[in-house]
């Protein structure tokens, strides 16, 4: 994944399976993420869908749920694609049993 961030904000190491609409995505942290590390996490993991260098940024999140402290500090996200519209993207994101939600992205 080429993405512009450097450590430690670059969490999305690499796209491990890719289908149509859905990403899984392995991620590191430097330490056990917080969920504002694991949408962050999630948002980097979304530029898997692209295969050009395109800046983008997070407007939104919503519905977004963390339902156990994560002990860990690699992790698999599956993201996936619900709504493509020229320069926005809505996503939504789960990590088992530990958080999911939505988020919004606007490509430049």
């Amino acid at each position: 994944m080429n993405l512009p961030h450097l450590p430690p904000l670059l969490f999305a190491k690499e796209v491990t399976k890719k289908e149509q609409n859905t990403l899984h995505v392995k991620c590191e942290f430097p330490y056990s993420p917080t969920l504002p590390m694991l949408l962050e996490a999630a948002a980097q993991a979304s530029a898997g869908f692209s295969d050009e260098v395109k800046a983008g940024f997070l407007v939104a999140a919503s519905n977004i749920v963390l339902e156990k402290k994560v002990d860990k500090t690699e992790l698999i996200i599956k993201v996936e694609k619900e709504i493509d519209m020229a320069n926005m993207a809505v996503f939504s994101f789960c990590i088992d049993g530990i958080t999911s939600g939505k988020f919004t992205i606007y490509v430049k």
